[in-house]
């Protein structure tokens, strides 16, 4: 399903985000029609620009042989700085990349990892009408790559 979001056009992001129930989650007050419809104009916009990102992004998950598996949160330009293994912490979505907020794991060598096919659902947040305040967050579940580490 998400094999194509990176190259599909900004109107079809739009339908894909207003017609997929289940792939996106914006918790958000059905009562005010118009403040959706700004929520999911930002969402749309974040997405694509996130979706433009070449190579590993923050946000993307990050699987190791033992099983296990975090997100990455840093990009120190060889390496790759990732969640805690508890997944503590939140993924802002910023307008042109996501931004974490929480504990680290040491990094782990760029080429070291390996693109694996397809895509999972991660949460990210941004503040709900574009409105930066307390208690305004708004959940969105958006398609991240997945790498491992080569063995």
């Amino acid at each position: 399903m998400f094999k194509k979001l990176n190259n599909l056009s900004p109107e079809e992001v739009r339908e894909f985000l207003e017609t997929s129930n289940r792939s996106f989650l914006i918790q958000i007050n059905e009562m005010f029609p118009i403040r959706r419809q700004l929520n999911l104009e930002i969402a749309l916009r974040r997405f694509v620009n996130f979706s433009k990102a070449k190579g590993p992004r923050v946000g993307d998950i990050v699987k190791y042989p033992d099983g296990m598996h975090t997100r990455f949160t840093k990009n120190w330009g060889d390496t790759f700085q990732t969640s805690s293994r508890n997944y503590t912490g939140t993924f802002y979505l910023g307008e042109d990349y996501p931004v974490y907020s929480g504990g680290f794991e040491p990094p782990i060598r760029l080429d070291l990892l390996k693109r694996k096919p397809g895509h999972e659902l991660e949460i990210f947040w941004f503040f709900k009408n574009g409105t930066r305040r307390a208690h305004n967050g708004i959940d969105i579940q958006l398609p991240v790559r997945i790498y491992e580490i080569a063995e």
